[in-house]
């Protein structure tokens, strides 16, 4: 998909979903999250991507990260990313522990509601 999006992936390794956007090619955002072992996984698979409008692919995704963190969903994992020339950890901050179909209806729904 190469226009703005919200996407919804799936760690099997961590058994965790990442929410995030893309204002415009999906495909190379995941390549690069891959590439970087976000969250301390490489495995990162798309599961979702909702096309929204121009400009508004962050608010649905915030919309979404603050619903499911607002449940307590949120997973916050430390992490190194792969290739960084410091040995510091950064946090995670966009995965949960919900299951990837309460993702997509929640991605789903915030972005609906960011497109009215």
């Amino acid at each position: 998909m190469s226009t703005p999006c919200v996407y919804v992936l799936h760690s099997e390794k961590l058994n965790l979903v990442k929410i995030g956007n893309a204002s415009s090619n999906v495909d190379k955002r995941v390549r690069d999250l891959r590439k970087s072992g976000y969250g301390g996984a490489k495995d990162w698979r798309l599961m979702k991507a909702v096309a929204i409008d121009y400009n508004k692919p962050y608010k649905a995704e915030k919309l979404s990260l603050s619903l499911l963190t607002e449940i307590g969903y949120q997973k916050v994992v430390m992490y190194v990313p792969t290739g960084s020339p410091t040995i510091k950890s950064q946090p995670a901050l966009e995965l949960f522990t919900c299951t990837v179909e309460q993702a997509i209806r929640t991605v789903t729904a915030m972005a609906k509601k960011t497109n009215l």
